[in-house]
C-alpha cells in the first residue's frame, strides 16, 4: 500500500537491503523526516534530495511501514 499519508510494503530475503523511494514534492514536503517501522523496531529517517532511503537487515520476511512524522497518532500493523 502506497499513499501520501502512509505506506507499507512486505519485503522478503536474507542479508543488508535498501528500500529506495522517490518522496519528491509532490508526495511529501522535501526535507522532511519519517517514522519508519520495521517489524517492531522504529526510527526516524530524513529524505534527502526528493529519496527515502531504508536500511534492512533481512532475515525472511518483514513489514516495513512509513508514515509521514507529523502525521503520526500510532503506529500499527
Amino acid at each position: 500500500r502506497y499513499d501520501e499519508v502512509e505506506s507499507s510494503f512486505l519485503i522478503n530475503g536474507q542479508g543488508e537491503a535498501s528500500l529506495d523511494l522517490f518522496v519528491g514534492a509532490s508526495y511529501f514536503p522535501p526535507g522532511d523526516s519519517y517514522r519508519v517501522t520495521v517489524d517492531d523496531m522504529t526510527t526516524e529517517i530524513v529524505e534527502e534530495d526528493g529519496m527515502l532511503s531504508v536500511p534492512l537487515k533481512l532475515g525472511g520476511p518483514v513489514e516495513v511501514l512509513i508514515e509521514k512524522s507529523e502525521d503520526v497518532s500510532h503506529v500499527s500493523f
